[in-house]
Parts: structure tokens; sequence; C-alpha cells
């Protein structure tokens, strides 16, 4: 049976899975308050682990599972503490001052890094769908792409890619003097400016589809910025170059002879 035919089918399938996992859910969480004598999110609080972002990972579960019912969707910056101290007294049992004190530390930093990731995305969207204008005397003094038309070189990625690009030659001086290097070179040089607007749009990807979200959680102890998220292009950039190169580590007589063929390949008819 072809279930994209059979849409209210699909539908009721679905919301009996749902229904079922729930029922699953709630079960094994009452189980294991009776064996522990902690709810859930307390055991996760005071969970002993090296991976920090796993502790996040599973808060940002119960979060939008509807598990934390005083748990706000959304939450602005300086909310964290109040909502930790709410959040504990209404979801956890009684516990001692200092142990709640470490709870309550945990839950802000996970609700700050969370909070963070989401609005580390909306911005990195809006700067994407900054075209560039050069009516505007930032993005003017700022462009380094030498086309006809600068506001067609960003190939969709906006003044994000711009914004990378200067970061990884600002904050990286080393690695974009070498990256700069190996780009022009004659025989296997490369297009500097748009293998960096590649990897923006790469990159960017991997942010919306949240497998950057880890790496932040491990890596950052507060909110995520702009330039957590360059520091990751700057990064992807070295591991491309890393990786493209590595033709060029075999012996001399064996590069030729790849490059020769290549270029056969290549050649137009």
């Amino acid at each position: 049976m072809d279930w994209q035919d059979e849409g209210p089918i699909f539908n009721l399938y679905q919301n009996i899975c749902f229904i079922f996992r729930r029922l699953l859910r709630i079960t094994l969480n009452w189980f294991m308050l009776m064996v522990t004598g902690k709810t859930k999110l307390e055991r996760i609080l005071i969970w002993k682990t090296n991976s920090r972002g796993r502790i996040t990972a599973e808060l940002e579960k119960l979060i939008d599972e509807g598990e934390l019912p005083v748990m706000p969707k959304f939450w602005e910056a300086g909310q964290e503490d109040k909502l930790a101290i709410d959040i504990i007294n209404k979801c956890c049992s009684k516990v001692d001052n200092e142990q709640f004190s470490e709870m309550k530390d945990v839950l802000k930093r996970s609700l700050s890094q969370i909070r963070g990731y989401r609005e580390l995305r909306d911005h990195v969207e809006r700067m994407c769908k900054e075209r560039y204008d050069r009516e505007n005397e930032i993005h003017e003094k700022r462009v380094i792409i030498s086309g006809h038309d600068p506001a067609t070189d960003f190939r969709g990625m906006g003044i994000l890619s711009l914004e990378q690009l200067i970061f990884l030659a600002q904050y990286d001086v080393a690695h974009a003097q070498s990256i700069l290097s190996h780009s022009n070179h004659p025989l296997y040089g490369f297009p500097m400016a748009v293998t960096g607007i590649n990897l923006t749009a790469l990159v960017r990807q991997l942010l919306q589809v949240n497998a950057l979200k880890m790496h932040f959680y491990n890596t950052i102890s507060g909110t995520p910025t702009i330039d957590n998220f360059h520091h990751v292009f700057c990064m992807f950039y070295e591991v491309k170059c890393s990786n493209y190169f590595v033709l060029f580590g075999l012996e001399e007589n064996q590069k030729w002879s790849i490059l020769i063929k290549l270029k056969m390949i290549l050649k137009p008819n």
C-alpha cells in the first residue's frame, strides 16, 4: 500500500504511533521515578558525564516534547536564571541547597545554549537574505570580490559569505595566506572566494539541520555566537584545503601523470 495515496490512513497511523510513544514514555518515566525516586529532569541534571552537550540535548528533547509544562516555547536572554529556579521547584523532588544550586547552574547553562543556537540559526538566515547593496557604504567598504556586479557574486548566501571570507582573512591570517598562495598557483589553483562561498552554503545547511548542535553544546559553555559559526567555516576551509592538496603530496612523477590525465579528461572536444 502506498502511504502517500492514503492521506487519512497515514495520518491515523501517525497519530496512533504518537499516542503509543507518549504512553510508553509516561510509563517508563513513572517506573524510573518509583525505582530511583527522581524525575527524568532531575536525573538529567545530576548526570555525571564528560559530554555536556548530551545533557543539553536531553533537556532540549524534554522541552520539544512538552515534558516541562512550566517551560515557555520562547524566552529571552537574562530569563534563564528565573526559568531554571521555577522549573526545578516544580519538576524536581526536594533537594538540599547545594544540589539545588548545582542543578540550577546546569539547567541555566543548557537553556542559554538552546536559546543561543536557535537565535544563531535565525541570524544566519537573515544574513543570507541580506543582499549586497552597492549603495550601502558598509557593504562597499567590506567587499572583496571583484566581479562585474558583486551583488551577483555571493550565489544566494547574501552578506553572510562576505562576512565569513573577511573573518577568515582577519582572524585566521596564516591559514588565509596559505589558501591564497595555493589558490594562485598556475597549475592547481582554485577560486578562493567562490570556494569560500560554497563552503558558506555547506556550513549554513549543517547549522539549519542541527548537525552543528553537539559541536556548539560541547565546546561553548554559554550562548553560541556568529563568531563561533565563522570559526566552523574556517575549520571547514582548512579541512577542504588539506584534502584538496593530498594529491600533491605524491611523488613528482605521479603528480604530473595524474594531472595530465585529468587535463585530458576535462579538455573540451
